[in-house]
């Protein structure tokens, strides 16, 4: 198995435990919420929302 088959694995495990504990939203952030400066959009989103709509998507598109 590759590093990217173990990160992409990772990231499958963190969104099926985020649906698990009822954490996945399906209605996305409004569009000037991904437009933060601070780190992890902290002043937009919370924790949960940006590891759904910013770190794993970006973590799949590498």
């Amino acid at each position: 198995m590759t590093t990217h088959d173990r990160v992409r694995f990772q990231l499958q495990a963190l969104e099926a435990l985020l649906r698990e504990h009822q954490h996945w939203r399906n209605d996305e952030p409004q569009p000037h919420q991904f437009n933060s400066t601070q780190p992890f959009f902290m002043d937009t989103m919370e924790p949960l929302e940006w590891l759904q709509w910013v770190l794993i998507p970006r973590m799949h598109d590498l």
